[in-house]
């Protein structure tokens, strides 16, 4: 069928072939899906699963675009790397939060 997107070619290897029989039935209850149509919904039911179940692989990416900005250095500790900052021992009027708004004056 004509289309305006640009076609890839797969080989259908025996390791292919063998995965495409065992996913068919979990793919669809509709017989009359092609191949082609089957690997492209794997590819796409592959990469959602992928997105979900590598949140950490995200955030090595942002930390890496982060590291590529000029004069900017990210956290070398993690905030759990910090035993004697305790939620229910911080002061207030010492937080961040009351310095942030120390700063920004009255508005």
């Amino acid at each position: 069928m004509p289309t305006a997107h640009r076609r890839i070619g797969v080989t259908k290897d025996p390791v292919l072939a063998a995965a495409l029989d065992a996913t068919r039935p979990l793919l669809s209850v509709d017989e009359a899906l092609s191949e082609a149509g089957q690997v492209r919904r794997l590819a796409l039911i592959g990469a959602e699963a992928l997105q979900h179940a590598h949140v950490p692989a995200q955030g090595a990416l942002d930390r890496q675009r982060l590291r590529q900005l000029p004069g900017v250095r990210p956290a070398t500790r993690r905030i759990d790397d910090l035993p004697w900052l305790d939620a229910e021992g911080v002061d207030e009027a010492r937080s961040a939060s009351a310095a942030l708004a120390w700063v920004r004056g009255d508005r």
